[in-house]
């Protein structure tokens, strides 16, 4: 289970694309749970990084966030 982490860590920061579809099933399953994403309350609550720009930050930023975020629901 740590190399797939590690797999998928390597492939956020590499990846653009990655992220971005990460980040889209992260809010799919939060709205398929009944959480409006819609409200930037709730995107500002879930402290997310939305800059894909850079890949290294977003995953030092958004990881740890999305993976807890992923636990609850």
């Amino acid at each position: 289970m740590a190399n797939d982490l590690e797999a998928l860590r390597a492939n956020l920061i590499a990846s653009p694309v990655s992220r971005a579809k990460f980040i889209a099933n992260v809010f799919d399953m939060l709205e398929k749970s009944g959480v409006d994403v819609q409200d930037q309350a709730v995107i500002d609550a879930l402290g997310l990084n939305l800059d894909l720009r850079d890949g290294q930050a977003w995953v030092d930023e958004t990881l740890a966030s999305s993976a807890v975020v992923t636990i609850i629901h």
